[in-house]
C-alpha cells in the first residue's frame, strides 16, 4: 500500500512558477527577435541613405568600425 500526500497549494505554487518561466521565456526569445529586426531595419536605412548621398566607403567603415557606425547613426538621427 501507498501512501500519497497530495498538496494542492505547493502543488498549484508550482504550476505558476513553471508556467512564469515559460513566459518569461517566450518574452525574452521574442523581445530578441524583434530587436534583431529593428536593427537591421536601422542598418538598412542607413545603408540606402549613405548610397543615395554617395558615401559608400562609409559603409565599408562602418562595417569594419562598430564606433564609426553608431556614430553615422547620430549623424543622420536613427
Amino acid at each position: 500500500m501507498c501512501i500519497f500526500e497530495f498538496n494542492e497549494e505547493k502543488y498549484m505554487k508550482m504550476e505558476r512558477e513553471n508556467a512564469y518561466q515559460s513566459g518569461l521565456e517566450n518574452g525574452i526569445k521574442s523581445g530578441k527577435k524583434e530587436g534583431r529586426r529593428e536593427g537591421e531595419n536601422k542598418l538598412l536605412e542607413l545603408f540606402k541613405v549613405l548610397t543615395a548621398c554617395g558615401r559608400s566607403e562609409d559603409i565599408n567603415h562602418a562595417l569594419k568600425d562598430r564606433n564609426y557606425l553608431v556614430q553615422l547613426y547620430e549623424e543622420y538621427h536613427l
